[in-house]
């Protein structure tokens, strides 16, 4: 009897020390992991954008809207040209040579930003010269940091190129990290699926997994 009842005491003191375990390590979990949209608003967020009309323009205030943070417009020193044959001509010429295309913006203070969301429009098959310049320019001061585009784009167009030039240089750019935002929808429609999309982003520390 005096078995059984060591036994027992043994069987016990191992089930409160396993729900004392548990309940520490679900503490810890809630420490490091960081999950929704209210847990991303506590971040130190930039968001950088080119818009060419109404449609990034308004993602990227749905965005702020959400989660806050500070917002830097990309512009092109000298504005894109409304005509297609233009415009198709002037971006070859900005692609084949970076150099010619000209940055207007005010240039973030990137050591105070842990996450920045990227937001342009699809143009011409891939990113706005403009933004693809910014990129590359400041490439080394996005490291150690979490970067999410933002595509917007028509149901049409495919993405892919776009994300390639993202993920080669941004390893935590993934599928997870990046919204595709469908032009041809309502602004509240897109309003809702960027809230899904944020409410998806589990940050450990301050690293989205």
């Amino acid at each position: 009897m005096k078995k059984i009842g060591t036994l027992i005491a043994i069987i016990v003191v191992l089930i409160i020390a396993l729900r004392l375990g548990l309940f520490a390590y679900q503490k810890y979990q809630n420490r490091i992991v960081q999950p929704g949209i209210e847990k991303i608003a506590e971040q130190n967020i930039l968001i950088l954008y080119y818009s060419d009309g109404d449609k990034t323009k308004s993602v990227v205030e749905s965005l702020h809207n959400t989660v806050g943070g500070e917002m830097i417009e990309i512009k092109a020193a000298v504005p894109y040209p409304k005509d297609k044959t233009a415009l198709t001509a002037r971006i070859n010429t900005e692609r084949d040579d970076l150099s010619k295309a000209a940055i207007d913006i005010k240039t973030p203070e990137f050591r105070k930003y842990n996450v920045i969301f990227i937001a342009a429009p699809f143009m011409e098959g891939m990113l706005p010269p403009v933004v693809e310049r910014f990129v590359r320019d400041n490439e080394e001061r996005f490291n150690k940091k979490v970067v999410a585009p933002i595509i917007v784009l028509n149901k049409n167009q495919s993405a892919n190129k776009i994300f390639e030039f993202y993920m080669y240089r941004f390893l935590n750019a993934s599928a997870k990290a990046s919204f595709l935002a469908d032009e041809t929808k309502k602004p509240d429609e897109i309003a809702k699926e960027i809230e899904q999309w944020l409410k998806t982003m589990d940050f450990r520390n301050n690293e989205l997994k």
